[in-house]
Order: structure tokens, then C-alpha cells, then sequence
């Protein structure tokens, strides 16, 4: 069974965290059982994927699931948190032998997003934690890490698992709009029931200089996102999801028709599938 040791110091500085920005998230739910982790998980997908694809290949399975909406990297055996998702990164945590090393490849505790905000591991996360590179090395380091957390928790020790329920409401039902920003750009409830002009008035409110993510959700399984930045290497794109369908819009749409196109979702109709070309 999988599980987190929620009373372990360690954990404790990263839970915290964690729960402060999802409260009302699942608090640990399996990878297998998580619906559209690579897009649906406050990250990037191809830092889900470097995660559970690259740095926690060899590791069993029960290794992978989402804590309190998060992706993340768990030592099955002790319940340890290991590697947690954060954005368009991922942090990892290091024996202190690795420290020196992790560093020459910029492996450090600190980083500064795109708007300017700083993220300082060690006073958020602890000792130990650095941001992760996409390197051979940092695979080894998780693999040392893994076998050296391999003790089981104390007896009586408070676990988080699959049945631990969220402390608060879930997502309301009816149109939800959701915002999401870096660090971890999981979306959170903003507005619900949003009108034309509420829905202008806060994308425009939103710096799209770093990476922005807004979301009108009309169901648990079908939602319209407009996400990206008005970077030129970046850009804009719209995302449309119905259960297992899928639709990504074909040419970067500016931010005046990414709010045409939020806003005519919004009345329920189909008019928003005519107005960009969509692949």
C-alpha cells in the first residue's frame, strides 16, 4: 500500500507546503488512480514525465502519485518524499554527500521564476532539497536517496493514504474559473459562475510575461484552458477537454481571442469551436 509518513520531520516542512496550496486536493492519490497528471497536475507534462518516466523507471510503481494534487517521487517502504513537481521544474531531495555536486550543474536550493519570484528551498522545504536538472546524475542521486530511506515509520506514526479525505469542499459544481501561476501553476478556484466582463477583466489582470494558466471548467471532465505566456518562445495556446477527447489549438491565438474564446465557452454554446482552428 502506498503512503506517506506525514509525521516524520523530514516530510513535514514539504506536507505543509503542499497542503497549504491544495487543501482541497486529495491528499495522496496513486498515479494510477490520478486523471490527466501530465496536463492536469499544476506541471509542465514533460516534467511528469522526466519524474515517473526517467527518475523513477527502476523504482516499483507505488513509487509515483500525486500528494495533495502535486506530482511526486515516494519511498514505498518509509513513506519518505523524495521528488515533488513544481511548475516547469521539480525539486529533488539530496544526500549531503551530492550537495557540492548537485551545485556545479546548478543543482542549488534557490530559484527565480519568470515573474521575478524567488523560491528558497531551504527555508520552504528544508535541508537536502535542490532544483532538479534533466541529467544521468540526478537519477543516480534519486536512486541513492530511495535506498537510503528504507527504514518503515515508527509505530503509531500519522500516514497519509489513498483513503485520507482533503480537509475542505472540493470544487464547487457549474462554471468554475480557475487561475494557476508559477511556481507550481496548479490551477485554483478563482471565480465561479463568471460572466463575459469578469472573465476579460481577470486574464488581463494576469501577467502573461511568465507562464499563466486559466481554466473554465463546466464539468469534473471537460474544460476549456488557455495557458502560456506572451513570450515568443513560449506563446499562448487553448486546450479543450471532454472526457477522452482532446483538442489543442492549432496556431497560438493572441490574448485577445484567448478571451473570445474563454468567454464564448462560457455561454454554453459551440460558437467557441469556430473561432480558432483547432487540431
Amino acid at each position: 500500500m502506498i503512503f506517506v509518513d506525514a509525521s516524520h520531520p523530514a516530510n513535514q516542512p514539504v506536507l505543509t507546503s503542499l497542503e497549504a496550496s491544495a487543501r482541497e486536493d486529495r491528499p495522496l492519490t496513486p498515479a494510477a488512480e490520478a486523471i490527466d497528471p501530465y496536463y492536469e497536475a499544476g506541471c509542465h507534462p514533460e516534467v511528469v514525465g522526466w519524474m515517473w518516466e526517467r527518475l523513477s523507471k527502476k523504482l516499483p510503481p507505488e513509487s509515483r502519485c500525486l500528494i495533495y494534487g502535486t506530482p511526486c517521487i515516494v519511498q514505498p517502504t518509509s513513506g519518505i518524499l523524495l521528488v515533488v513537481g513544481m511548475g516547469t521544474s521539480y525539486v529533488i531531495r539530496l544526500l549531503p554527500e551530492f550537495l557540492a555536486a548537485a551545485a556545479e550543474i546548478g543543482c542549488t536550493p534557490r530559484h527565480t521564476w519568470g515573474d521575478g519570484k524567488v523560491t528558497d528551498l531551504g527555508v520552504e522545504y528544508g535541508d537536502g532539497w535542490v532544483f532538479g536538472s534533466y541529467s544521468r546524475e540526478s537519477v543516480e542521486w534519486c536512486r541513492a536517496t530511495f535506498h537510503y530511506f528504507s527504514t518503515p515509520p515508527k509505530d503509531g506514526a500519522e500516514l497519509l493514504t489513498p483513503s485520507t479525505h482533503a480537509k475542505v469542499e472540493a470544487i464547487p459544481r457549474g462554471l468554475i474559473l480557475m487561475v494557476g501561476t508559477e511556481p507550481r501553476l496548479q490551477a485554483r478556484v478563482h471565480t465561479v459562475h463568471p460572466d463575459a466582463q469578469q472573465i476579460e477583466t481577470i486574464v488581463r489582470g494576469l501577467d502573461w510575461s511568465s507562464l499563466k494558466v486559466v481554466i473554465l471548467r463546466t464539468a469534473e471532465h471537460r474544460f476549456l484552458e488557455l495557458s502560456g505566456s506572451l513570450d515568443p518562445e513560449e506563446g499562448l495556446s487553448g486546450r479543450y477537454v471532454d472526457g477522452a477527447e482532446e483538442m489543442i489549438t492549432r496556431e497560438a491565438p493572441s490574448l485577445d481571442d484567448g478571451i473570445r474564446l474563454l468567454q464564448a465557452y462560457a455561454t454554453g454554446g459551440s460558437d467557441w469551436k469556430t473561432l480558432v482552428d483547432w487540431d
